[in-house]
């Protein structure tokens, strides 16, 4: 093969951008000496320990809203999206997913936050996010569904009577509103019958059966045995933005004061004007049936479950690394039980869902076996849907790339070497490895800016998008398969290294460069 040649380059006292030009000469010099340069570009930034531990500081103080904040949305505690060029939290953006705390862009700051935990914990931070689980993201037994991420009416309310009848003791109950919402929610009733009590078994991710009532309008579903919802699939739906608009909110005098320039927007076009991304309505928001809003708090909850089963003295202090497990798991089932269940956004790769792998591997390590069979045939089926397609390579949008990290991940674990290396040559098709800190490693990615940028002009390059360090997964995971492949290695540290410099000095992040030449800067939003 080609000899390497290697040169020790030592990087300046600057940080930033970095030019290095390159002379070659003809072999024995002579009249063809200088005839060829080349131009290699770096970007010169810290280390990565100290990139990181800077994003995190950031993101704990200027990017954190704390519980003692007031906000018509409910949206405190949490960790927001960060614009470094007016240095405050994304709160008031009128793409309202943006600063409603899911649908990616909303949900990427506790993710990185979370999964930066893994590598460089700090107890403060571990305490915010434990603060964002129990305040913000997951309703648990509060049970108002409208001021939290993640539907927790699995564990019910209080006992109550059912038409003069009082429940056995500690039966819990889950109160809806219409019969046929509470079946759409399963794959299959396979038996029912009215009488004194209607008995329903619900199969879906695993069998649960549960006793059937209704009360004038309102239906209960009883759990026999005096149980809870634990081990029950369903209901952990998560919603697309905690931030809407709607008529109400419109005339609240006390919205325009909390968030001037969100209001002066939405007022403009609400009620029948408004763009398909902004200004959403209560009921948008609380719609659930996107698949890539369920690996982000699964990420989030699995981090929090690493952290206290494996960091001694345990930090955790709001709950136990059992719960944040199963939280975990039971988000991870969501996705499919709320997502289409192999149909509509859950037959794609995901982005972020290699996490479920994870969950599904520490399942196994703990002994909880029926847990682990539940999420293992919900990912057998997904692949098996994959495996028909010719290229099974798919996303919601035809020029998205980030359906091949968790796409990969699965066909490697269920031992489909073909297809997981099919998926490998997929993204090499475009990530390619150059002379250019901003194109090596990085995905192909236009039209984000659009989507979740602050600056945008037009269908412009994306250099380093986040999709680029996704890409990565599957590459390195088939180099340490293959460590012959050394082109493998190249191009996955190229992407991950090329993510660390969206982020600034000081920690502020960006979702990527702009890369038309006559910019080349980040985008002031994460």
């Amino acid at each position: 093969g080609p000899r390497w040649l290697r040169y020790r380059v030592l990087p300046g006292l600057r940080r930033g951008r970095a030019r290095v030009v390159v002379r070659y000469e003809a072999a024995g010099g002579g009249a063809q000496e200088g005839v060829l340069e080349q131009a290699v570009h770096y970007f010169v930034h810290e280390a990565a320990e100290k990139v990181v531990r800077a994003l995190g500081a950031l993101g704990s103080t200027k990017a954190w809203l704390n519980a003692s904040v007031a906000d018509p949305w409910g949206r405190s505690p949490a960790f927001f999206g960060y614009d470094m060029q007016k240095e405050e939290k994304v709160m008031e953006e009128p793409r309202v997913c943006m600063s409603g705390l899911s649908d990616e862009y909303g949900a990427g700051a506790s993710l990185s936050m979370a999964i930066k935990q893994l590598g460089q914990p700090s107890e403060q931070e571990v305490g915010q996010l434990e603060e964002y689980v129990h305040g913000t993201l997951f309703a648990g037994e509060h049970g108002d569904r409208k001021k939290f991420l993640q539907d927790g009416r699995t564990y019910g309310a209080s006992a109550r009577s059912i038409g003069g009848r009082q429940p056995p003791p500690r039966v819990r109950l889950y109160c809806g509103r219409a019969v046929n919402r509470g079946t759409r929610r399963f794959s299959e009733v396979k038996s029912w019958g009215w009488g004194d009590r209607c008995f329903w078994v619900l199969r879906g991710v695993g069998d649960c059966v549960l006793e059937f009532c209704q009360v004038g309008s309102t239906v209960f579903w009883v759990l026999p045995g005096g149980g809870d919802f634990s081990s029950c699939p369903g209901f952990c739906q998560v919603r697309l933005s905690l931030l809407y608009w709607s008529d109400r909110v419109n005339e609240d005098p006390e919205v325009l004061k909390a968030a001037s320039r969100l209001s002066e927007a939405c007022r403009r076009c609400w009620p029948k004007d408004c763009y398909w991304l902004s200004c959403w309505s209560e009921t948008k928001s609380l719609e659930e049936w996107r698949a890539y809003n369920y690996p982000h708090p699964t990420a989030v909850y699995w981090s929090l479950y690493r952290i206290g089963r494996h960091w001694a003295p345990s930090w955790l202090k709001r709950s136990t690394w059992q719960f944040y497990l199963r939280q975990a798991h039971r988000t991870a089932l969501a996705m499919w039980e709320h997502a289409g269940q192999g149909k509509d956004t859950s037959q794609w790769g995901l982005m972020v869902a290699s996490i479920f792998q994870l969950v599904l591997s520490d399942l196994k390590l703990e002994g909880w076996t029926s847990e682990a069979a539940e999420l293992e045939r919900v990912m057998l089926a997904r692949v098996k849907h994959w495996r028909s397609l010719p290229f099974p390579f798919g996303s919601e949008f035809p020029w998205d790339s980030t359906g091949h990290e968790e796409i990969y991940t699965w066909m490697e674990y269920f031992g489909h070497a073909e297809e997981a290396e099919a998926t490998v040559s997929a993204v090499l098709a475009y990530v390619s490895v150059l002379p250019t800190w901003g194109l090596s490693g990085s995905a192909r990615r236009w039209f984000d800016f659009f989507i979740n940028g602050k600056d945008f002009m037009g269908n412009e390059r994306i250099m380093h998008h986040y999709a680029g360090a996704l890409n990565s997964i599957p590459l390195l995971g088939m180099y340490q398969r293959a460590p012959h492949r050394l082109h493998l290695l190249r191009a996955g540290i190229a992407g991950v290294m090329g993510s660390l410099t969206n982020i600034r000095e000081d920690g502020a992040p960006s979702m990527g460069w702009h890369g038309h030449p006559a910019r080349l800067y980040r985008d002031p939003y994460r």
